[in-house]
């Protein structure tokens, strides 16, 4: 099991769930495990930290060795404030912030990422197009450029990637999908 000490993993999942009947993203159920559980099922690697942008406290956390962080906004700022508490709670030099309700997880294209980093952060453009949440952060260059939209009222987080000039890896054969309605839940 290869160990990323420079770069942590933070799971995006304090939204509204408003899809889903206001459902807490985090502990929806998709193949037999909580959606969080299911992420950090499949990215078989020691990371510098765990951490989850949550919506509440909950145990369950603990038990899955994750930290839950909580946004500093007072109203839903969406998940741009969701990655500034996870930027603000990371110690290690990089983030990787995958969405909760993310459906196909690539795990190659994650080691490729965490082997090679690079600042300011690289962020993946699939066949769907661009995918703001699932991208690699490096935490000093990017968190005061967060904060600054966020005071400015900017929600949109591809706005913020773009004026930190992330690199942008194209990968059309990759289609990672969204897990958003119940719908989505019943097809593979």
């Amino acid at each position: 099991m290869k160990f990323y000490e420079s770069i942590s993993l933070g799971i995006l999942a304090g939204g509204r769930g408003s899809r889903l009947n206001g459902a807490d993203k985090a502990f929806v159920r998709h193949e037999d495990k909580f959606l969080c559980e299911r992420i950090l099922d499949k990215l078989q690697m020691r990371f510098a930290g765990k951490y989850i942008s949550a919506r509440k406290p909950d145990e369950r956390y603990a038990a899955m060795n994750i930290n839950p962080v909580f946004d500093k906004r007072t109203a839903f700022s969406g998940p741009l404030a969701g990655i500034e508490a996870l930027l603000d709670a990371c110690e290690s030099e990089y983030l990787l912030t995958i969405p909760v309700d993310i459906k196909n997880i690539p795990v190659r294209l994650i080691e490729q990422w965490l082997d090679y980093p690079e600042a300011p952060g690289t962020q993946l453009r699939d066949s769907d197009g661009m995918q703001p949440l699932f991208a690699l952060w490096h935490v000093n260059s990017c968190l005061s450029t967060v904060r600054q939209a966020l005071d400015g009222q900017e929600k949109a987080v591809h706005s913020v990637l773009a004026k930190l000039n992330f690199k942008i890896i194209d990968r059309t054969d990759i289609q990672i999908g969204n897990l958003n309605t119940p719908e989505d839940f019943n097809t593979l």
